[in-house]
Parts: structure tokens; C-alpha cells; sequence
């Protein structure tokens, strides 16, 4: 016996209606959509965690170039620009972490990264190299 396809098409309807199969898929996409947002939630908190341990082995790297090297071996606004980035990263990242965490969508602004990148290329080769 062959079904038409008004038939098929009326058969697949009723079983949708039946089983609930709209409410159904949007429930999955719903769930699917809710496991990919606290991935990524998880992936920026272990982000800035990254991020603010930079900050701080920065930090820690500008105050040991100040305590442990002769004043004539470093210059000063060198030791004190790598405080000043570790800083500011640090402090940035701190910051957007907290916004991120409660939602608050930041001003689309220059990765901190990129920033001090720049910075530390422009810093003079202490070798004069």
C-alpha cells in the first residue's frame, strides 16, 4: 500500500502535536545554549586568572629590577614602566572579570595584551642592542 505525502505530512504532524516535539526541541536548544554560556564563563574566568598572574609576575618582575640591580644598571622609568603595565594590567583585568561575571557588557576597548606588548617593544634594549 502506498501513503501519499499528505498523509505522511498529516501523520508527522500528529505525532509532533502529540509528543510535544516543538516544545521539546526549543527546550534542547534552550539547554544546549545554557551548557555553551557557563563553558564560556569558565573559559574567561580561567582567561583573567591567566591574565592576573601575568599582571603580577609583571609587578614582580619591575619591583626585583628596582631592589636587586644598581641604580646605574637599569634605567629608572624603565623598572618603573613595567610596574606601572603590571599595573594597569592587573587592575583591567580585575575589572572586566567582575563585569563579565555580572553580565555588564564593557566598552569594546584594545586588549590590555596588545597594549603592553607595545609598551615593553618600545622599552630601549638595555645591551644597547
Amino acid at each position: 500500500m502506498l501513503v501519499d505525502d499528505e498523509t505522511k505530512k498529516t501523520t508527522l504532524l500528529g505525532w509532533s502535536s502529540e509528543h510535544d516535539w516543538r516544545d521539546r526541541a526549543a527546550a534542547w536548544d534552550d539547554e544546549v545554549h545554557r551548557l555553551e554560556d557557563a563553558r564560556r564563563l569558565e573559559a574567561i574566568r580561567q582567561m583573567h586568572d591567566l591574565h592576573q598572574r601575568a599582571g603580577r609576575a609583571i609587578l614582580q618582575k619591575g619591583l626585583a629590577a628596582l631592589a636587586g640591580v644598581e641604580p646605574h644598571e637599569i634605567p629608572p622609568y624603565a623598572a618603573a614602566r613595567l610596574l606601572e603595565l603590571g599595573a594597569r594590567l592587573e587592575r583591567e583585568t580585575l575589572l572586566v572579570s567582575v563585569e563579565e561575571m555580572q553580565g555588564i557588557e564593557p566598552p569594546p576597548e584594545e586588549d590590555p595584551w596588545d597594549a603592553v606588548a607595545r609598551e615593553l617593544e618600545a622599552l630601549p634594549d638595555p645591551d644597547g642592542g
